[in-house]
């Protein structure tokens, strides 16, 4: 007719998923999504293909699943194998991200379903680094949220807060170093200076144990892959002095999980250079 107007595209769409089909009476609407077509007529055939495009997500998420599970098989297994060339921290991480990307493709939007969500992200990743006390509250947490605000991401976790020194120059700045699941940060504040820094850990080539015959604190080289700013200055290596043995575990643990090797991997003597060189096949503990 002249002059109607052009029917919207999303009732056209709407009127075809529910009429009957053209060739056969059969209510396409009620039709199971995954089913073949009962008839080779172009309706059924169409809402076949149709089916198919809102089926993408579930199929993406069996195609993850079938991949996590790949990953897990294959580090459990290999586990028993004596071989360094393995990539088992990248196997274990491979798996636990599949599970995040898996799980946001399933969950339902809510408010209620998304904190159940990160209640379990927290956890697992707790499980992963190997903190039984589970991931960092508190005074920690409350301090992180408020000198490093914004977060990262809207999923960011404070894995754990260690109390360390970081070296600039010839001064070492007593302070913090904070470990999310996004970055490391460190902030220090002596007699109303302060001095901090924010690390992606993307930007992080590697960390490593550096030998030391000091036994009060057991100093970690941070190299980074690019210059980031620090005390007025750029700088592309951090030395930290941590005082705890079992502060030094949790950072090999986030070492391990975030970057793909721990601090023992390659252990380097004090006063080296910027490439890391075996000193021990052991770490002293």
């Amino acid at each position: 007719m002249k002059g109607e107007r052009t029917k919207n595209p999303m009732i056209r769409l709407a009127e075809f998923i529910f009429q009957p089909c053209t060739h056969c009476r059969a209510p396409c609407g009620s039709r199971t999504r995954t089913s073949q077509p009962c008839c080779s007529s172009d309706c059924c055939l169409a809402w076949v293909g149709f089916s198919k495009l809102i089926d993408s997500r579930r199929r993406d998420t069996q195609v993850l699943r079938q991949a996590r599970e790949k990953c897990t098989k294959l580090h459990r297994e290999m586990a028993a194998v004596e071989d360094s060339s393995i990539p088992a921290e990248h196997l274990r991480a491979a798996a636990r991200h599949l599970a995040l990307v898996e799980r946001w493709l399933e969950r339902d939007q809510s408010k209620d379903d998304f904190q159940i969500d990160a209640k379990m992200q927290a956890d697992e990743l707790a499980a992963e680094l190997g903190l039984t006390a589970g991931l960092a509250s508190g005074a920690d947490l409350e301090e992180f949220l408020e000198i490093f605000f914004p977060a990262a991401g809207p999923h960011e976790l404070l894995a754990t807060a260690i109390p360390c020194l970081v070296k600039s120059s010839s001064f070492r700045h007593p302070g913090k170093i904070y470990i999310s699941n996004e970055r490391i940060c460190f902030r220090s504040s002596v007699l109303g200076m302060q001095s901090k820094f924010v690390i992606q850990w993307a930007m992080v080539d590697w960390l490593r144990l550096i030998t030391s015959d000091s036994n009060s604190m057991h100093p970690v080289r941070i190299q980074l892959k690019g210059p980031v700013e620090f005390d007025g200055g750029e700088v592309r290596k951090f030395d930290i002095r941590v005082f705890d043995v079992s502060a030094l575990a949790q950072l090999h643990s986030c070492s391990s999980y975030f970057v793909g090797s721990g601090l023992f991997d390659q252990l380097m003597k004090e006063g080296a250079g910027d490439t890391p060189s075996v000193a021990a096949e052991t770490p002293q503990r």
